[in-house]
């Protein structure tokens, strides 16, 4: 879907501004594995992002210089 805003039901995972840019994106505890795509690096209107406590691991990827606005990350407990 060309709807970001869309793709992910649950109540407050996403957030987003009334243009339809995603602001805010929230995926803890969702038993997520892996490491975070570089992808995210195309939500620059991006200003919080939290997925701790999932199963997340690697590097931080380059992609997070593109979020000018990001003024929150929360990786907590990834295991």
């Amino acid at each position: 879907s060309d709807d970001e805003c869309k793709w992910y039901e649950y109540e407050h995972s996403f957030i987003c501004s009334d243009d339809g840019s995603v602001v805010s994106l929230k995926l803890e505890d969702n038993n997520l594995f892996g490491s975070i795509p570089s992808e995210i690096g195309y939500l620059v209107h991006l200003q919080h992002f939290a997925i701790g406590y999932n199963y997340v691991s690697g590097v931080l990827i380059t992609e997070f210089g593109y979020l000018k606005n990001l003024a929150t990350l929360t990786l907590t407990n990834n295991r």
